[in-house]
């Protein structure tokens, strides 16, 4: 059995259960360049998924982490999304958008708020 540590790279952790990523949509959240959300889209593009779904706030970082993929691991298939992950009505919309039956969802963003305006409270 494969063992990882606070030291492991996605692409350790992916290489060991490529079959889990290849031809399956991807949906993750916050894959700004630099953060650990890009270094996931770029550590499962290495393994031919079918989609990856790319979704945040910003249409320029998420253009940006695309390019990024498309450099490093031509002819992946991406999507973009824009999601506000404190507002309900965002996450509806960017539901609404996603244009594949999602296998795998990664959450990476580092959203806090409170959608109170719209219901729900939480700590």
């Amino acid at each position: 059995m494969t063992q990882f540590n606070v030291q492991s790279t996605g692409l350790e952790v992916t290489a060991a259960f490529p079959e889990r990523i290849t031809g399956k949509s991807v949906l993750i959240t916050g894959p700004s360049i630099g953060g650990i959300g890009y270094d996931t889209a770029l550590s499962i593009a290495a393994h031919k998924p079918k989609l990856i779904i790319l979704a945040g706030r910003s249409q320029e970082k998420l253009d940006a982490a695309v390019a990024g993929i498309e450099a490093q691991y031509p002819g992946t298939k991406t999507q973009t999304v824009l999601i506000d992950l404190g507002s309900l009505a965002s996450v509806r919309k960017a539901a609404a958008e996603v244009e594949a039956e999602l296998d795998i969802v990664c959450t990476s963003s580092s959203r806090n708020a409170n959608m109170a305006d719209e219901g729900i409270d939480y700590l």
